[in-house]
């Protein structure tokens, strides 16, 4: 029997650890440009993203993958699998909508160290938004600038509403069992 592989996470075809001498010349190339998340039809919210997001999208709350996954909070985009009603075919998001935080953070993502206590900043290495030949605007990670130190603020950000999510579903599946239990006891 083979252990299934895990799944990248939603847009990241490529999910690379970065490193400050391997990526050196890694540039981050400023675009406006949302085609990679045309065919998703949900994209993960955070608590912290509730208010303006409702006012844009319904927000349900889905299982993951894995067993024993907490159901965790999405924007709906469309009803239909492989498709975003807010994503037009230049690859525009549509105009007036809010852009949530999970599709504002592409191409880069935290995971944690094998211990779990460690953030580490990974990086969508199959992403036109990163370049190591592009002529461009942005800095390489060598040397950050202010733009990259923004980007990585805004991560470490949206990683600590990520975790405030998780404890939220929590606290919302642990009220709900009780509740359960208490008002049909196993006879």
């Amino acid at each position: 029997m083979t252990t299934p592989q895990p799944r990248n996470p939603l847009f990241y075809d490529q999910p690379t650890v970065l490193s400050r001498v391997d990526h050196a010349d890694l540039k981050v190339v400023a675009r406006s440009d949302f085609t990679f998340a045309r065919n998703s039809p949900s994209v993960p919210l955070a608590i912290s993203e509730f208010a303006v997001a409702s006012a844009h999208y319904p927000i349900a709350f889905v299982h993951g993958d894995e067993p024993g996954s907490l159901p965790m909070p999405v924007a709906v985009l469309a009803l239909s699998s492989e498709s975003n009603r807010f994503v037009d075919e230049a690859g525009n998001w549509r105009a007036g909508s809010y852009i949530p935080a999970y599709v504002r953070r592409y191409p880069f993502a935290f995971a944690t160290d094998e211990q779990g206590t460690n953030l580490i900043l990974c990086a969508d290495m199959a992403s036109d938004r990163l370049s190591t030949t592009e002529a461009c605007r942005c800095s390489a990670m060598a040397e950050p600038s202010g733009g990259d130190i923004r980007m990585l603020t805004f991560c470490t950000s949206y990683q600590r509403d990520h975790e405030a999510t998780r404890r939220f579903v929590e606290v919302l599946r642990n009220e709900f069992a009780e509740r359960a239990a208490t008002q049909h006891p196993q006879r």
